[in-house]
Formats: structure tokens, sequence, C-alpha cells
């Protein structure tokens, strides 16, 4: 697992009869710079870290996805290109940073069917074939404000995650709350995501969405929307 908040790490194991299939709506991934606070039950409203992501669309209108993770004297940027219509990944990159360690570096290029590189974690170069219909494992907590929350009850889909393996992902709707965070008050839709470490992720309801508040199940930590522009 990468040096970062693991509360982005969504994975789970398959389930047969269900769709691998992408069902997300690339229009609704909108332009958008969100801040959040890392808490956790120890520090209470006293953050631990700071996670910044940052959507936009290139002149190619391809989907650029940034996340900057600062965690104490640690710094960890991910960035990914997808294609703007199937959000099918183009590109990976990660950087970590640790104060006097200098920096470790990762890149991963998917094209011709194949993923080629290496992320951080690889014990080696990868050079594997990739099946289409598959999203980047570090895009997919953003992702989850493109799916049609309003009109179905559970989603699926595959990722493709560190170190180089394709995984499946599901989620649940789980209801409507309102949720308070630093950036205000949220009527959201509450998202089970199953995974090595179960959360549950607040969506907006009101548009364009944005994830307001991802909760570890066990309660021990919280990702909290701070501010949003655009």
């Amino acid at each position: 697992m990468k040096q970062r908040i693991p509360l982005f790490l969504i994975v789970t194991l398959p389930e047969s009869g269900q769709s691998a299939g992408p069902p997300f709506d690339a229009t609704k991934v909108t332009a958008s710079i969100d801040s959040f606070a890392l808490v956790t039950r120890v520090t209470g409203s006293r953050p631990t870290g700071y996670v910044i992501q940052t959507i936009a669309r290139d002149n190619e209108n391809n989907i650029r996805l940034a996340v900057d993770y600062h965690l104490g004297s640690t710094v960890q940027r991910v960035e990914m290109m997808m294609d703007g219509r199937t959000l099918a990944p183009v590109a990976h990159w990660e950087m970590l940073a640790r104060r006097g360690g200098g920096d470790t570096r990762g890149e991963v290029r998917f094209s011709d069917g194949r993923a080629r590189g290496a992320f951080i974690l690889s014990k080696g170069v990868i050079d594997i074939p990739l099946d289409t219909g598959i999203v980047d494992d570090d895009a997919s907590t953003a992702l989850l404000t493109a799916l049609p929350l309003e009109g179905a009850r559970a989603f699926t889909f595959r990722t493709f995650a560190s170190p180089g393996q394709v995984e499946l992902t599901r989620v649940t709707v789980a209801g409507i709350d309102t949720v308070t965070v630093p950036a205000g008050r949220f009527e959201a839709y509450r998202l089970t995501v199953m995974a090595r470490d179960t959360s549950s992720v607040f969506v907006s309801t009101a548009s364009p969405r944005r994830v307001v508040l991802v909760r570890l199940s066990d309660g021990s930590s919280e990702m909290q929307l701070m501010n949003r522009r655009r």
C-alpha cells in the first residue's frame, strides 16, 4: 500500500453476476479544487494532515486529476490523466517526499491495451495487458460523484491499482443524511464502500456533486471537506 491516507483506498472482492463495466457519467466530472482536513478519534477537530484534490480538463478533453497529501513531514502527489469520455486511464504519476529523505517517483502509461511503467510500490517495471472498462484506483473516490446515485442502489466497477493489479469495487447507496463539516452543512448521499478498511463516503445531493466527508467504519479517522472552489 502506498504511503497515503487509507481513506482513499477502495478495493473489494469480486461478486458473480455483477457488471464490471464502468457505471459513471463522465460529463458529471467537473472542474474543481477541494481541500480536506484529516482528523482522527484521538485528535478530535485538530487536523493531522490535509488533502487537496484538483480536477480539470485539458485542451484535448482529457480529465486531469491531482491529489496532494500533506501528512506531517511527508508529502505525496498522485496525478492522473483519463480519457474525457470513457474515463479510461491514460497516464499515472506519483511522487513521495519525506523531509530529509529525498523523493521517490513512479509513472505508469496506458496505451495499446497495456499498462507499462512502475508505481512507487512496484518491485520492478510492469508491462501487462489491461482490459477496457477499467478506471484508475486513485481516482475512484473522486469518481463517486459521477455515479447516478438518484437512480440506483448499488454499483460495481473495476480499478487498476498499485502495485499493478485489477480489482473490483462495490458501492451501495445506504441513504441520505445531513452532515456538517468545516465547509458547511450538506445534504448528502451516504455510500457504503466495502474495502480493506470499510468506509462511508458522503456525496452532496446538490449539483455539482462533491465528496464532503469520508469516514472509516470504526470511526477512527475522517476526511472532512474544508473548502471548495469552482
